[in-house]
Order: C-alpha cells, then sequence, then structure tokens
C-alpha cells in the first residue's frame, strides 16, 4: 500500500455566483474563500494534505455554501482501505 500520508487532494469549486464561499471538508473543518472584486462568478480552489493515514473506510466530500444560502455536495472520496467483510 502506498504512503497516503504524503497524498494531497484538491477541490475545486467552479462558477460560484458569490462573493464568498464556506468549503467544508467533514471531520477536518472548513476553508473560507472570499472574492474582493464582485463582479460575476468565480472559481475556488483549495488543497488539503491530512496529518495522518486515512482510517478503514474514511472518506471525504466537499460541501460548498455560498453567500445566497445556495449549497451543493461532491460525491464521496473514499481515501481509506475498505473494510474486509468476513465470509460466512
Amino acid at each position: 500500500m502506498a504512503d497516503r500520508a504524503l497524498y494531497e487532494y484538491t477541490f475545486k469549486a467552479n462558477e460560484t455566483a458569490s462573493t464568498q464561499g464556506i468549503f467544508e471538508v467533514p471531520q477536518f473543518g472548513f476553508v473560507y474563500a472570499r472574492k474582493v472584486n464582485a463582479a460575476g462568478s468565480w472559481d475556488a480552489k483549495f488543497s488539503y494534505r491530512p496529518a495522518k493515514l486515512p482510517a478503514q473506510n474514511d472518506y471525504y466530500y466537499l460541501r460548498v455554501v455560498q453567500v445566497d444560502g445556495e449549497a451543493a455536495w461532491s460525491s464521496p472520496i473514499w481515501v481509506g482501505e475498505p473494510a474486509v467483510k468476513e465470509k460466512k
């Protein structure tokens, strides 16, 4: 298994129709982004490097909440090893 502690995860939200957004990476907190020029839409991008190896079945997802209250969620991004099911 590769050393996943060296991995970096990059998240990007395109065409955000607001001047600021809140980006939540569950279990690891929030990243806040703000655009000074309010004209038009904008893209936001950030990277996250975990401090420890992911546990079994760990996953991330990205939740974006714009200032106007509109929100979006990504699909789960599985980073931990899958649980091994016992055979019956």
